[in-house]
């Protein structure tokens, strides 16, 4: 599990643990949460951890973790990973799997603002027992993880449950059958990302949120709220707002403002207007709203952007 550069010392605040033939990072934050499940007789399922980013932070370094698997789950916002020279986007309810010793990050594409789960699960110890599970079954379930060919797919709408039940079930630590509930949970995980993995059946956007998409396109210059949205497809305020976070994996403001500074970015690099000139073109309310709003989406300033044409 990893989303910092690999460091060979220990950090502050943080263990860099290297066992053999796998590495991985704990280092946990404000914005960082990491459930340790070593010592709790789970077997090969090592750590599950989360992070809540209100604005983009720096690119996650290229590494990869040996012989482990890493499993990761975009609860909200939009995130880019590259793995062999390919560039894997993610929305919200997307799933991302790097296998033993595939080399991933996101590349030039900054971590953005969201909420994201990983998983980090030694193939060693699960050929030896894999959540106490039946062995045949185990090795079953750890050959199809080890087969995902798709690296990135979209989750069952059961996952996020699932996750936020097993932090509520980690800090209850008073509960006798803890250990069992959370063998449970993690088992339930497993076998739902197994099984939207070899789902045939691609998602699709529904003819709504197509309509929303392309107005949004159309109009990014000009004033845009919620009710007209919903107007435009047809839609009650509270399902538009529904529908949308089910098959973007943000809300539509979010989506509004990402791609209201994806188009500034654009703009930045392609012409000689002023900041403040692009600011008042895309609806933002002054230079000072927009540079902060741009610098939570990217990282830079808007001045930077002139230089540097960024990935988004």
């Amino acid at each position: 599990m990893k989303r910092r550069p690999m460091p060979q010392k220990q950090q502050p605040g943080g263990a860099v643990l290297v066992r053999g033939r796998e590495s991985y990072v704990i280092d946990p934050s404000p914005v960082r949460q990491i459930l340790d499940f070593r010592g709790l007789g789970l077997d090969a399922v090592l750590l599950l951890g989360r992070y809540r980013y209100s604005k983009a932070g720096h690119g996650l370094a290229t590494h990869s973790h040996g012989e482990m698997i890493e499993i990761s789950y975009l609860e909200s916002g939009q995130q880019t990973y590259v793995l062999n020279g390919r560039d894997y986007p993610m929305a919200g309810g997307d799933i991302f799997v790097a296998l033993p010793g595939e080399q991933h990050g996101t590349g030039t594409h900054p971590e953005t603002r969201g909420v994201m789960y990983w998983f980090l699960i030694s193939v060693i110890k699960a050929r030896q027992s894999f959540l106490n599970i039946p062995q045949n079954e185990g090795r079953e379930l750890l050959q199809r993880l080890l087969q995902i060919q798709q690296h990135c797919f979209h989750g069952s709408n059961t996952l996020q449950p699932t996750l936020h039940s097993i932090f509520k079930e980690y800090a209850n630590i008073q509960n006798p059958l803890r250990v069992t509930n959370l063998r449970n949970l993690l088992l339930r995980f497993l076998l739902d990302v197994v099984a939207s993995a070899y789902k045939t059946q691609p998602i699709t956007q529904s003819t709504h949120i197509r309509s929303i998409i392309a107005y949004v396109e159309a109009n990014l210059e000009q004033p845009l709220s919620l009710a007209e949205l919903a107007q435009h497809a047809g839609l009650s305020l509270p399902r538009l707002k529904s529908k949308f976070k089910q098959e973007m994996g943000v809300t539509p403001g979010d989506y509004i403002a990402r791609r209201r500074v994806q188009r500034a970015a654009q703009l930045l690099y392609e012409t000689d207007d002023s900041v403040t000139d692009i600011a008042m073109r895309l609806g933002f309310s002054s230079s000072q709203y927009f540079a902060t709003v741009f610098k939570r989406y990217t990282l830079h300033s808007p001045q930077s952007a002139r230089v540097t044409q960024m990935n988004l």
